[in-house]
C-alpha cells in the first residue's frame, strides 16, 4: 500500500523565507520608529501634565506661583530647598541627587529631570541614563522647559513673556519667538546696530532647545517633518 506525502520543495522555503526577510526588513524600522516616537510622545506629556499639576496643587498651599522664592544663586542646594518647599509633596519621585550646581530628580518611571538656573530650566529626559550627557541626546531623549512664571529672568534684561502667569512650559527664547496661539511667530531682535532683525518661523526647526514646543503645537504629536532623529 503506497502512501503520498505533499510537502514544499527546498526552492518554494527558501522562496518563502526570502520573501519574509524583505517584508520584515520593510517594515520592522516604520514599527521601531512608530514605538520610538510614541513614547517620546506619552512621556513627554505625562511629564507636563504632571508637573503643572502639582504646581496647581502647590500653589493652594504655597500661594502664586509668581510669588514663590525661586532661588537667589545657582548652587544645588538652593535648588533642592525649592524643590522640597514646592514640589516635594506633590510629585511621585524614585530618588533626587545633587550633581555639582544640578539637581536631579528620578521619577519612578525610570525617566529624569534635570533643574537648572535659578529653578526656572528644566530638562526632562525619558529615560534617566540619558541624563549625564543631555546635551547630545536633545530633542531626542531629552527636552528643554522653561518655568518664569513672573515673566521675566533677573540674569537677563529681556523679558520671558511666554512663559507669564503660566506654569511649566516648553522652553522657546523671546530673542527668536513669541508663541501666538497655536502658532509661533517672529519677534524683533535688535542687532548690533539696534535695529530690527526678524527670524523666519523655519528656523524654529533648527535649534534643537525648541523640539519640546515644536512637539507641544502639534498637539503632543511629533510631526513628520521633525527634523532629528528619534
Amino acid at each position: 500500500m503506497s502512501r503520498k506525502f505533499n510537502a514544499f520543495t527546498l526552492a518554494e522555503v527558501l522562496i518563502t523565507l526570502a520573501i519574509i526577510g524583505i517584508v520584515a526588513a520593510l517594515t520592522i524600522p516604520n514599527l521601531i520608529h512608530s514605538y520610538k516616537k510614541k513614547v517620546v510622545e506619552t512621556k513627554l506629556l505625562k511629564f507636563y501634565t504632571v508637573m503643572n499639576e502639582a504646581i496647581r496643587r502647590s500653589e493652594i498651599d504655597n500661594g502664586d506661583k509668581k510669588n514663590w522664592n525661586f532661588p537667589t544663586n545657582q548652587w544645588a542646594d538652593s535648588k533642592e530647598e525649592f524643590y522640597n518647599k514646592y514640589f516635594n509633596n506633590y510629585i511621585k519621585s524614585d530618588k533626587r541627587i545633587k550633581d555639582e550646581d544640578e539637581y536631579n530628580v528620578y521619577f519612578t518611571d525610570g525617566s529624569a529631570m534635570l533643574i537648572r538656573h535659578r529653578a526656572t530650566d528644566y530638562i526632562y529626559c525619558i529615560d534617566a541614563k540619558y541624563l549625564k550627557e543631555h546635551e547630545k541626546y536633545t530633542a531626542s531623549k531629552c527636552f528643554r522647559f522653561g518655568f518664569y512664571p513672573t515673566g521675566t529672568d533677573p540674569d537677563i534684561e529681556y523679558s520671558h513673556k511666554n512663559y507669564l502667569d503660566k506654569g511649566l512650559e516648553p522652553y522657546v527664547s523671546n530673542l527668536h519667538y513669541v508663541a501666538d496661539g497655536d502658532s509661533l511667530t517672529a519677534e524683533c531682535v535688535k542687532d548690533d546696530n539696534d535695529e530690527c532683525v526678524y527670524l523666519e518661523e523655519k528656523d524654529l526647526y533648527t535649534n534643537k532647545l525648541y523640539a519640546t514646543k515644536i512637539i507641544q503645537l502639534n498637539n503632543w504629536k511629533i510631526p513628520d517633518d521633525y527634523p532629528w532623529k528619534l
